[in-house]
């Protein structure tokens, strides 16, 4: 169960190494993609949904702090494997990182990197990797089904006029690390990076969750990361809906000359609320019609060629790679901001269209 303890403390490389040394399969938590990068072979999401599909014996903890929801559902993971014997044991370097765990039954203070050095030299030492061979081949099956399901979702019947979320994701993936990989910022759910192919290499990109669930985190991210960052490129995803919360900061990163090339991904919807609106068993789910959460008539290249800022969109995956590619030349060897609208399949429930917008005239 992988945490921001781990980055912090420089171990992700050493974290990962762990977990195939062992044939761990990797979860994280709902705010971090970063302590055990997305694309270890061995990844299978967040851990609320990855601990109840593959049921573990034994958790270990890394520098993870349960948040939760607030609700009793929160302990569910741990109390399964209380009864059912198994053992969960909890790192970090602060108290935060090994409390909210019921039942836990060892928590250990320390720093992470230097915890996972000495872990990592005694199980080379004597606990040779293929005593886990069985164990490693159960957690790489687990790893190929959850990730061929995510990209399968990413990836529905084309359309005309839209881009499929995951082909997105693959090509800003791929091309960032072709030269040389980076940082991704990303306030946005239509399009999943759980759903990049799986690889671990020298050059991997670094993707960055929101740490809570508040609209309007993902303009600003990307500044904050490109001002930290200064030589490595920074792409930022934001949904058109979390755009529109916080558009001024296109202008900032204009005005400051803050060269981070913005990924706007238009599927026209709050598709989060809309998709809760479904669940609800009201009269939209039960009519089909969803009012109130569709985004219609709202141009994101236009906002951003107001506040001064160069963009294009893309409705036609034959010119997705071509696209970014003349982003990431622009922020890179150009030195300036850019955006890129891709137009999205609507982010509707499926079947759901968009019902008429209340007019006052």
């Amino acid at each position: 169960y992988a945490g921001d303890g781990i980055w912090k403390s420089g171990g992700e490389k050493l974290a990962a190494q762990l977990a195939t040394h062992f044939g761990a399969v990797v979860a994280n938590s709902h705010t971090d993609y970063r302590g055990i990068s997305i694309k270890h072979p061995q990844h299978i999401g967040q851990f609320d949904q990855a601990s109840a599909a593959y049921e573990p014996d034994f958790i270990f903890s890394i520098g993870a702090r349960h948040q939760g929801s607030g609700y009793s559902s929160d302990h569910i993971p741990f109390k399964r494997l209380s009864n059912t014997g198994g053992t969960h044991i909890a790192l970090g370097s602060d108290l935060e990182y090994v409390t909210n765990y019921p039942g836990l039954d060892l928590a250990i203070i320390g720093d992470e990197k230097d915890a996972l050095e000495r872990l990592l030299s005694v199980a080379i030492d004597d606990f040779p990797s293929t005593r886990y061979n069985s164990k490693r081949e159960k957690a790489l099956e687990a790893g190929t089904l959850w990730r061929n399901a995510r990209r399968k979702s990413m990836r529905p019947d084309l359309e005309n006029g839209v881009v499929r979320p995951g082909v997105v994701a693959d090509v800003v993936d791929a091309e960032l690390e072709a030269i040389g990989g980076g940082f991704v910022t990303n306030e946005q759910f239509a399009v999943s990076h759980e759903a990049i192919p799986s690889g671990l290499g020298e050059k991997n990109n670094v993707y960055l969750r929101p740490p809570g669930g508040s609209e309007g985190w993902g303009v600003g991210a990307a500044i904050g990361a490109k001002l930290a960052a200064v030589d490595q490129p920074v792409v930022g995803f934001v949904g058109d809906g979390s755009l529109y919360y916080a558009d001024s900061g296109i202008w900032t990163a204009v005005h400051h000359n803050i060269p981070v090339l913005y990924i706007i991904t238009n599927n026209r919807a709050y598709g989060i609320v809309a998709g809760f609106f479904g669940e609800a068993d009201g009269r939209m789910s039960d009519t089909g019609k969803y009012g109130g959460v569709v985004l219609e008539g709202m141009d994101p290249v236009k906002i951003a060629e107001a506040f001064g800022m160069e963009a294009e969109s893309v409705d036609d995956e034959s010119k997705v790679t071509d696209a970014v590619r003349r982003g990431l030349n622009i922020v890179n060897k150009e030195n300036r901001p850019y955006l890129i609208e891709f137009k999205l399949p609507i982010g509707l429930p499926e079947g759901g269209v968009a019902d008429q917008q209340y007019r006052m005239r």
